[in-house]
């Protein structure tokens, strides 16, 4: 039996990727410059229908407390018997495993035998070879990241039924702590931020996915709102972890000098934005079962008067960090 370190509570869960990440790494204080670095530009993905943190997808790249290797699935399969049998070997080296599974086939998952090709990553950081089973962590719990089990079977069914040839989805990652700082730049900050509040496009090398950035971002999805009746949970929760992150950012600002005692006001109200997009969440889960239209009216009122504030804070912001 082997356990690798897991936050049980991750500081950013809106996806699998962002749970997973600070899991792992949000116990070393060396990440935090780093996350206040990052984690302002919004993009919206029109083909995919979802809404992220700029720069989503090179997450585990970037991030510098992890080191991440992509093991292809004809390597794996050449060297291991079985992904039974990788695993172990990449859990006994110290490294996580994150690997696409059909959630068919996952007990845990409410898609457990009701949704055939339900796709989706999952991170291994453990196993038991008396009980057989794998220690997992997924946004299993109606899109809560949780840790939990699945056995042996569960996840090589899971895996191997997945019919696809492309290596984004067979190719199996692993992750491993690594030591290294990171350095705070505030210049970095100021761009990020005035790349929000003007919804300017990110420069992209390989992303070839048409993208909207920032304040446009969200006004897609009060658009979206408006138009559809079936709502999507996950923006948000993303709408309020991206001012739960706003909020901590500003009292590094402060700590670090970045921002005077004398214009602090400017952090009580990100604060209150934060408690109203907290709100707007709740009142989205709520909507999301109950589909009342006068509750669909107030989330739509709300958000536009939380990003209207937004705007001015962030105008603010910027002038003090000038």
């Amino acid at each position: 039996m082997k356990k690798l370190h897991m936050n049980s509570s991750p500081y950013l869960n809106t996806y699998n990727l962002y749970g997973t990440t600070f899991s792992i790494a949000s116990h070393d204080e060396r990440i935090w410059p780093w996350v206040y670095n990052n984690f302002i530009q919004i993009r919206y993905v029109p083909d995919w229908n979802a809404y992220f943190f700029d720069n989503h997808h090179l997450i585990f790249d970037n991030c510098p407390s992890l080191s991440k290797y992509r093991i292809p699935q004809s390597v794996m399969e050449m060297k291991w018997h079985s992904l039974k049998e990788f695993i172990i070997d990449s859990i006994n080296l110290d490294c996580y495993v994150y690997l696409y599974v059909d959630r068919y086939y996952i007990s845990k998952s409410a898609a457990y035998k009701k949704i055939k090709d339900n796709w989706h990553e999952i991170l291994i950081y453990g196993y038991d070879t008396g009980k057989e089973l794998f220690y997992v962590a997924d946004n299993l719990r109606e899109g809560k990241y949780i840790l939990t089990e699945s056995d042996f079977n569960e996840i090589e069914e899971g895996y191997s039924s997945l019919k696809s040839d492309n290596d984004f989805f067979k190719g199996i990652i692993l992750i491993q702590k690594r030591d290294e700082d990171f350095v705070f730049r505030i210049g970095q900050v100021k761009a990020q931020l005035t790349n929000y509040l003007l919804s300017k496009e990110t420069q992209d090398i390989a992303f070839k996915e048409e993208s909207i950035f920032g304040f446009n971002a969200w006004m897609n999805l009060i658009s979206d709102l408006e138009q559809k009746t079936k709502l999507d949970k996950r923006p948000f929760h993303l709408f309020w972890e991206h001012k739960k992150v706003m909020v901590d950012r500003i009292k590094y600002l402060e700590e670090k000098k970045y921002i005077k005692q004398d214009e602090s006001s400017v952090l009580q109200e990100f604060v209150l934005l934060e408690n109203k997009a907290l709100t707007i969440r709740n009142m989205a889960l709520k909507y999301s079962i109950t589909q009342e239209k006068e509750l669909q009216k107030k989330i739509i009122e709300e958000l536009t008067q939380s990003l209207n504030k937004e705007k001015q804070l962030i105008k603010s912001l910027l002038l003090i960090l000038d």
